[in-house]
């Protein structure tokens, strides 16, 4: 698969949705293009990732944001657009780090399940955002955190394992609402 290296977005035929579909080291269309193409009578849907972010800055623009991630960035609950941000392997594409919206979600549900406790939860995701990007990982998230005594050494290996294999995956589930409200403005 070859590497992106711009976004294009155009204008298509009128009452047909544009799809913004997330791509690999690329620039993110600017204001003014979506202003562009809202102007022009195309509806483009947000949500999931970067599209999440521009939906809440263009939503009087035409543009419909969908999902938590949408909701978080209009709400103001985030702010940055490292939160949505991702490392994949060149060749695989496989996710090498984990964006913070997903660590977000994920801590919520070990402090519902008793894994950890709220103030855990809290500066656990304080020590994420601390870290560069690509170097999120759960587990480095955790082993940080036991050497700043945020979370027992005993306890580390159990939090991992717990944030590994329960991660809420909220791009994936924002991804998938996207297609959905895509396929409901086609009528389909």
């Amino acid at each position: 698969m070859p590497w992106v290296t711009e976004s294009r977005i155009s204008p298509g035929p009128k009452d047909q949705p544009a799809v913004n579909l997330p791509v690999i080291r690329a620039v993110l269309p600017t204001y003014k293009q979506y202003t562009l193409i809202g102007n022009a009578g195309v509806t483009v849907v947000g949500g999931c990732s970067m599209g999440a972010l521009r939906a809440s800055e263009l939503d009087t623009h035409r543009m419909i944001g969908v999902g938590w991630i949408y909701e978080w960035y209009r709400d103001g609950v985030v702010e940055s657009d490292d939160e949505v941000a991702v490392t994949f392997h060149p060749e695989t594409l496989e996710p090498l780090s984990v964006p913070l919206v997903n660590m977000r979600m994920t801590l919520g549900s070990a402090v519902e399940e008793g894994i950890i406790n709220l103030h855990q939860s809290d500066m656990l995701l304080e020590t994420a955002k601390s870290m560069y990007y690509p170097d999120r990982t759960y587990a480095a998230m955790v082993k940080k955190s036991v050497g700043q005594g945020l979370i027992p050494e005993n306890e580390q290996d159990t939090v991992i394992d717990y944030l590994i294999h329960n991660e809420v995956d909220v791009k994936r589930e924002d991804a998938l609402l996207v297609i959905e409200k895509i396929k409901e403005l086609a009528g389909l």
